[in-house]
């Protein structure tokens, strides 16, 4: 698969690897591939987002995300819908633990970084975008793309921020 990348997008990839790596997580997930994608403010994948979307603010809307057990902006806004304040909740399951105790599984640094499972579909969609295209390389706004495409995390937070497929999908045509 990765023969098929275009320097810029193995840029990412090793880029996303190396953020896992510094993070200490035991995995390479799709927010270390959106934060390798959004880390050059004048790169492709901030170019098709209008420049609007930071990598300051993506940290910020993960780190919110993270706080609430994974749920977008979107999914709280509907259980605000049905009276549930999320940031009430969490705030009140987190009152009596210690900061750390709801990070992520954490791995001592090594050479190798295995993908989550998210991480691998979203590349997989990205090669997906690239084959309906009739294209053989793939390219950082492939990547983007399969991130939106892959309905997890990483597209709840970047749609909560704006991003979405169609629009991407739209400024490619």
């Amino acid at each position: 698969m990765f023969e098929r990348f275009t320097e810029p997008a193995r840029r990412v990839v090793k880029l996303a690897v190396a953020e896992s790596q510094e993070a200490g997580d035991a995995l390479v997930d799709e927010e270390h591939l959106v934060y390798a994608l959004f880390g050059e403010p004048d790169g492709e994948a901030a170019r098709l987002c209008g420049g609007e979307v930071t990598l300051a603010r993506i940290k910020a809307a993960f780190r919110t995300a993270r706080r609430r057990g994974g749920m977008s902006d979107a999914d709280a806004a509907a259980l605000a819908g049905l009276g549930i304040d999320v940031d009430e909740v969490v705030a009140g399951f987190q009152a009596g633990l210690p900061p750390e105790a709801l990070d992520g599984p954490r791995k001592p640094p090594g050479r190798h970084r295995p993908f989550s499972k998210h991480a691998k579909r979203a590349l997989s969609l990205a090669l997906q975008e690239v084959v309906s295209r009739r294209e053989r390389a793939l390219g950082e706004r492939d990547l983007l793309l399969g991130l939106l495409r892959n309905q997890a995390l990483a597209a709840g937070v970047l749609e909560g921020l704006g991003v979405r497929y169609d629009d991407v999908r739209a400024r490619l045509s």
